[in-house]
């Protein structure tokens, strides 16, 4: 995962380091005392060096390696055993394409993820429509249509299980 932060949405990664490195700055006094050095921290450009200044040493992680590992949903997705929807778009400027390999890969193994990805969307957008039509969202729709087929699913695997145990 390391590998695709220096590479990852330079305008989006430059800009959330800022507003962290805000948050940090505000409440620096709470952190007085402790083992980060703030000057350091405050001055970080990316996410990367934010998170190997700050985030790391707070919560006790090796280094980004250690704490994105951590972190990351992708070694809990073989585990899952309760229906989960993962959307997505290729378009979303958060993410870098390589990431994407993920929620496929295990959408591909474990029946109980399923995995939506959409060529447009961008981050947690999902617009359909025209311009005029924005509120409207894509992703809306395909977690309601989602929600309705698994409680479906749900009574069914009900009904069966009742109508087991009469029999029995």
């Amino acid at each position: 995962m390391l590998e695709h932060f220096p590479h990852h949405s330079p305008l989006y990664n430059r800009l959330i380091t800022m507003k962290l490195t805000g948050v940090v700055g505000r409440h620096k006094k709470v952190f007085s005392g402790s083992t980060i050095d703030m000057d350091k921290v405050l001055q970080t450009k990316c996410m990367l060096e934010f998170d190997k200044s700050f985030s790391c040493p707070l919560l006790g992680y090796d280094d980004p390696r250690d704490y994105y590992t951590a972190q990351s949903c992708a070694q809990h997705l073989q585990h899952l055993n309760i229906p989960l929807l993962m959307v997505n778009a290729e378009d979303d400027p958060l993410f870098v394409p390589t990431l994407l390999a993920i929620p496929r890969k295990h959408s591909k193994i474990n029946p109980y993820l399923l995995y939506v990805e959409n060529e447009h969307g961008g981050h947690l957008g999902f617009a359909q429509g025209n311009v005029f039509a924005r509120h409207v969202l894509w992703s809306d729709e395909v977690c309601l249509q989602y929600i309705r087929a698994v409680l479906d699913r749900f009574k069914q695997v009900s009904v069966t299980r009742k109508d087991q145990r009469v029999q029995n």
